[in-house]
């Protein structure tokens, strides 16, 4: 599948650097990084895509990691890239992980940001079940959504992230972008590990951990490194899991100059 994708074009006319390609997390989609993608356009083309099922990218039953690597590397085919470098944050992270073990020849560096690449036990069934039994017709906007959602999902921002996926269609009516049937069978796909028996890679690699975050806990950081020997850990101080949004300054602090140092020119 190519998928959705938005470009922000190096803002040097003189770039001639590695391009950036951002994979966002479960229920997320390529606009929630359109800031941090403005930022780092400043040396280089960046990308931001939407996964399968999420965002404007179609919808398929399948949703595992090798096949939304695939994905990644079709659209790279498809946008004339032949190397780059792939931010992923949770979700995200482990496609670009995988990625780099079934594509390698694509990859040219790695920025992992608040997920390791071993199994977790995953919360997320209640989210999906209560977006499912929402019921979009007789709601009349998204704020009375967000109550109706806040009796199982308690936390407001969790809430007004996934509500960034309800649309009106051109008739008025409320759906989900999400495909909420996919990511309900396959949850235990998306929890999953990745690099099962894969020989360790010598990408450079930079896992970013937020200071509040569990995620990236020693157990991780230990898979991590028998899958990446290089591979370096930053921890991002005032930073929940949503590492770039919580403080973006010193998440763009520890990016780039990482991609930098991977440039062809370098």
């Amino acid at each position: 599948m190519i998928l959705s994708h938005v470009q922000y074009p190096c803002s040097d006319s003189s770039c001639a650097r590695c391009s950036l390609i951002i994979v966002h997390g479960l229920f997320g989609a390529g606009i929630n990084w359109r800031r941090m993608a403005e930022r780092l356009s400043d040396l280089r083309d960046v990308y931001t895509l939407d996964l399968r099922n999420h965002g404007e990218s179609g919808h398929e039953e399948a949703l595992d990691y090798q096949v939304m690597a695939a994905d990644v590397a079709e659209t790279c085919r498809a946008l004339g890239i032949e190397q780059a470098m792939f931010l992923g944050h949770s979700m995200g992270g482990k496609v670009v992980m995988q990625l780099a073990f079934d594509y390698p020849s694509l990859v040219r560096g790695l920025v992992v940001a608040d997920i390791g690449p071993d199994a977790y036990q995953h919360r997320f069934t209640t989210i999906v079940e209560a977006l499912g039994s929402l019921d979009l017709g007789g709601i009349h906007g998204r704020g009375e959504a967000d109550q109706r959602l806040a009796a199982s999902i308690g936390d407001r921002r969790v809430r007004t992230f996934l509500l960034q996926n309800l649309r009106r269609d051109k008739d008025g009516h409320f759906f989900w972008r999400l495909n909420l049937a996919s990511i309900r069978t396959h949850l235990d796909d998306i929890a999953a590990s990745v690099g099962e028996g894969a020989a360790p890679s010598s990408l450079p690699v930079l896992f970013l951990a937020g200071e509040r975050s569990s995620y990236l806990n020693d157990g991780q950081r230990k898979a991590a490194l028998s899958l990446f020997p290089s591979a370096r850990f930053i921890e991002v101080p005032n930073a929940g899991h949503w590492v770039q949004v919580d403080n973006p300054d010193a998440f763009f602090r520890f990016v780039s100059p990482f991609l930098a140092s991977l440039d062809p020119s370098s």
